[in-house]
């Protein structure tokens, strides 16, 4: 029964993807509240002109920035509410927040039965074993925290750069990663811009590690230009 799960929606919409492999591809987003590694500021270190739904973030290497994604609930859904809601739309794309802390098995299985593409987007911070056999195209953008079986499962690793970023941390850490040529350098932006100095270290790594391919958030820049 499609019916007797429910799951805690953020939000769904459909949108192109702004990020990565798939750029460009129209795709609906089913964001599932909750996540596993963001934390709410505490009052004195909240920086100024956050939203108020924005949270501390916490990269693969112990960087810290404000998350742009709000992944508060707004609802509960059955999977086969989901499904309609998804409607004849080809891809589908689950994301959070961080999705694997939801039992996703009941969804990707209701979506296949659909003819679904399954995207997955997800920190890396739990295991993407018992569904990877499941998704069609996985995303991990490490957080702190990332499993090494995580990186290696999945078919994307995205790096968020700005100027904290270390070349020679990334080297000792990502060395099997810079082998198989599955990275991708995205600029950390503004909630609704695209930091510019950002994007020129990712074009300056990329001179450096000449596989990796530059994911500069088209969703973002599509609304600001």
């Amino acid at each position: 029964m499609t019916g007797t799960t429910n799951y805690p929606i953020a939000e769904i919409f459909t949108s192109v993807q702004g990020e990565g492999q798939w750029t460009g591809t129209r795709m609906t987003f089913v964001r599932l509240a909750g996540c596993t590694v963001g934390k709410p500021y505490g009052k004195l270190d909240k920086p100024n002109g956050l939203e108020i739904y924005q949270e501390k973030c916490t990269l693969w290497d112990g960087r810290e920035f404000p998350c742009d994604t709000n992944y508060k609930k707004t609802a509960t859904m059955t999977v086969e509410q989901i499904l309609n809601e998804v409607g004849d739309e080809v891809r589908v794309c689950i994301t959070g927040g961080e999705p694997l802390m939801h039992d996703l098995l009941p969804l990707l299985t209701a979506l296949h039965k659909a003819r679904k593409m399954i995207h997955l987007e997800t920190s890396g911070t739990i295991s993407l074993e018992p569904v990877r056999s499941d998704v069609d195209w996985i995303t991990v953008s490490p957080k702190q925290g990332v499993l090494q079986s995580s990186l290696m499962i999945a078919d994307e690793v995205k790096f968020l750069i700005d100027e904290r970023f270390q070349k020679e941390v990334f080297e000792q850490e990502m060395k099997g990663l810079l082998v198989r040529g599955r990275i991708w350098f995205q600029p950390v932006n503004g909630l609704h811009e695209i930091d510019d100095h950002n994007l020129k270290l990712c074009q300056d790594l990329q001179a450096t590690y000449k596989s990796a391919r530059i994911s500069v958030q088209m969703h973002k820049w599509l609304k600001v230009r």
